[in-house]
């Protein structure tokens, strides 16, 4: 079994050499993101390997672009696509480092449920902010991808803004009965955005992860 592990680690270790030059795997290959300890149960779990191994785990599935890894056990857990159906509250309190692959700017599917206060600090401790739609089309993929939850938005002073603070200018994509002013947080219904209440239920969401590092997210 040990040498089946040493066998492994040097095949890893190889194709980590052929794809990626000395020190580029280090600093172009994965960011940082931050230390989380909400933990996602739909993971995949690999035990005793390093730092850049976990990586290439994560890099070799089509679909994957963060991961986990714990320094003090050498765990790795890496996402398998860009959806968190729940959390794993056996392991609460236990913390990770979270990486992103290509310093690529994405959204993240929560559907776990929380109210907004909640979801926008979950948002921030994956590296990001809720997403707040901009176009027509944007509106229609999170309703395609039935996320009806909490969007970027709050009602601040009379105005409407998106979760960076700046002025939310898309009446359009308002429901024509909405905003009631009966909520001071957003979501999505039929298609369009409606006002709600930010405590009274909860709610999936979706994060704009890595903000900073791009121009715009990509929705699919």
């Amino acid at each position: 079994m040990r040498w089946t592990a040493r066998i492994e680690g040097l095949l890893w270790a190889w194709v980590c050499l052929a794809r990626y030059p000395t020190g580029e795997a280090t600093g172009s290959y994965y960011h940082y993101i931050s230390n989380i300890n909400n933990i996602p149960s739909d993971v995949e779990v690999y035990s005793r390997i390093s730092l850049i191994i976990c990586s290439l785990h994560c890099d070799i599935l089509p679909d994957c672009w963060m991961f986990l890894y714990r320094v003090e056990t050498k765990d790795c857990r890496v996402f398998p696509n860009d959806t968190i159906r729940e959390l794993d509250t056996s392991m609460a309190g236990v913390q990770y480092r979270l990486y992103a692959l290509h310093h690529t700017r994405r959204v993240l599917y929560f559907f776990t449920r929380m109210y907004y206060k909640e979801s926008s600090e979950t948002c921030q401790a994956y590296g990001g902010r809720l997403y707040t739609p901009r176009t027509q089309d944007e509106v229609m993929m999170l309703q395609k991808r039935r996320m009806f939850g909490f969007v970027g938005l709050t009602k601040f002073t009379g105005h409407w803004v998106d979760s960076a603070g700046q002025l939310y200018e898309e009446p359009s994509l308002w429901h024509s009965l909405y905003p009631t002013g009966n909520g001071n947080c957003a979501r999505i219904q039929d298609g369009y955005l409606i006002d709600c209440n930010c405590r009274k239920k909860e709610r999936r969401f979706v994060c704009d992860v890595l903000y900073e590092s791009s121009e715009g997210s990509s929705l699919g």
